[in-house]
């Protein structure tokens, strides 16, 4: 076991609701045999109160008051605990995501105790996701999130791409170690039993290309008359249900017919959906990473996917599906799958577990991210 003791400001719960509490949660789980995790968390009525207790397998909950002035100011006791921490030896912070003043004022705080961390964005800082709200992003990049990059002992990209865009806003050194899903599923290759198309994912229209992926399973439906549902698994808000059921309207599909909306559901009826399923499709608009593409990689589903989802060229690169730049093509991909007899789809399922095991399982991740936090404690020993 490694001596390495970590602390990450987040939350530490099965199902936490997805996005980086989810990805915290599954590291935790796949590291805490190996190096001793801490969580912060800042919930306390109490601004003097201070507690603390081990959950899980070297996993630790260190409980505070809760902070100020939207993140800015830390509660005294957390200053006080923090100067000490400063004299434990192998401790290194890890900070998630951006745009987030807590991170600028716990990364100030670091610095002036000399605790050094790794600053992971997320892939956040594409073009294509700073359109909105340009100006504040602009301000915050150029001023609390690049105090963040430049300070950091290193700054943690999950693609390629996104190592590219992190890089326009610092000269800090870039590690670049993708994400992992947890294998559920194991090295199975059963033919679906519903041959429905599958989504899964926020019901973001513009980023997740929503409309795009109705009108290609419209276009699909339109030229082959299959009986074929696509099952779609994710919360809609209020005004993304009006927005979608408007598109399903104006494309005639008919909801609970041809399109199903399953809303928020457990992992074990996701992958149940997933495994039932001939096909994933998902064209973003733009994407940090591409969660659920990976985990319907898991079960062997062939992906249809956009050109814009940062891991399009290990779908490419195995053969594990198509990369697309519309819905015309995604649609005469749809058709192309659907025309596959047992064998030749057999293969090309065969062709998506193997991407995943190469690419996203944790054996190959688990490795990368101990070496990174050893490396960067060794290079300040």
């Amino acid at each position: 076991m490694s001596n390495v003791n970590l602390y990450q400001f987040g939350v530490y719960e099965s199902a936490s609701g997805g996005g980086v509490n989810e990805y915290l949660y599954q590291n935790a789980q796949l590291l805490k045999g190996d190096i001793n995790i801490h969580f912060l968390n800042f919930d306390l009525d109490d601004p003097n109160a201070y507690e603390h207790k081990i959950v899980d397998e070297n996993i630790t909950i260190h409980r505070f008051g809760r902070l100020k002035y939207k993140g800015l100011v830390f509660p005294e006791i957390f200053k006080e605990w923090l100067a000490q921490l400063s004299s434990q030896e192998n401790t290194i912070f890890h900070l998630h995501s951006v745009f987030l003043l807590s991170n600028f004022a716990l990364a100030r705080l670091l610095c002036s105790n000399k605790i050094p961390y790794i600053f992971t964005p997320h892939d956040s800082y594409s073009p294509e996701s700073l359109r909105t709200k340009f100006l504040l992003k602009y301000l915050f990049l150029k001023s609390t999130e690049k105090f963040i990059m430049d300070h950091a002992q290193a700054v943690h990209a999950i693609t390629d791409k996104g190592a590219k865009d992190i890089a326009s806003y610092t000269k800090n050194k870039i590690k670049i170690i993708t994400n992992f899903v947890p294998d559920r599923v194991g090295d199975t290759f059963n033919p679906p039993l519903t041959n429905h198309v599958c989504f899964i994912g926020r019901f973001d229209v513009y980023q997740k290309g929503i409309d795009l992926n109705l009108k290609a399973f419209q276009i699909f439906k339109k030229r082959t008359f299959k009986p074929t549902k696509f099952m779609m698994i994710g919360l809609k808000k209020p005004k993304q249900a009006i927005a979608v059921d408007k598109i399903c309207k104006e494309l005639h599909l008919e909801i609970g017919k041809d399109v199903i909306f399953m809303g928020k559901v457990s992992d074990a009826e996701k992958y149940d959906t997933l495994k039932d399923s001939r096909v994933y499709l998902q064209l973003s608009r733009f994407e940090g990473f591409g969660l659920s593409i990976v985990e319907a990689l898991t079960c062997g589903k062939p992906v249809i996917i956009s050109d814009k989802v940062p891991i399009y060229h290990l779908i490419r690169k195995y053969r594990a599906g198509w990369v697309v730049s519309n819905a015309e093509e995604a649609a005469e991909a749809l058709i192309e799958v659907y025309k596959l007899d047992s064998e030749a789809y057999k293969e090309l399922s065969y062709q998506a577990r193997r991407c995943y095991e190469e690419s996203f399982h944790p054996s190959i991740i688990k490795p990368e991210l101990i070496r990174m936090y050893e490396d960067k404690l060794l290079v300040l020993a």
